[in-house]
């Protein structure tokens, strides 16, 4: 095979191997995509449902002394009424 050939071969081939990246490339960025817009779908429905849910504000910081001391702990929430007993 003369050199030629050869070149025109390998020129072949690269060219072949060029368009099968680029079908990949095509292909990883439609899965990309879909990836997304499922992700979207997914935090839109945990945004619905975290408006579902009631949130519980925070229990109250309790302290040692003053108004969110020992006296006033079970008055701080309910989590807290057994110190009240």
């Amino acid at each position: 095979m003369e050199a030629a050939e050869k070149l025109a071969k390998w020129s072949k081939e690269v060219n072949e191997l060029e368009a099968e990246v680029k079908r990949f490339e095509v292909e990883a960025n439609e899965k990309a995509v879909d990836q997304l817009v499922h992700l979207a779908k997914v935090k839109d429905l945990l945004n619905q449902l975290k408006e579902q849910v009631p949130v519980e504000a925070p229990p109250k910081p309790w302290s040692y002394d003053g108004e969110t001391g020992p006296d006033h702990w079970a008055d701080l929430t309910s989590d807290y009424k057994l110190c009240g007993a």
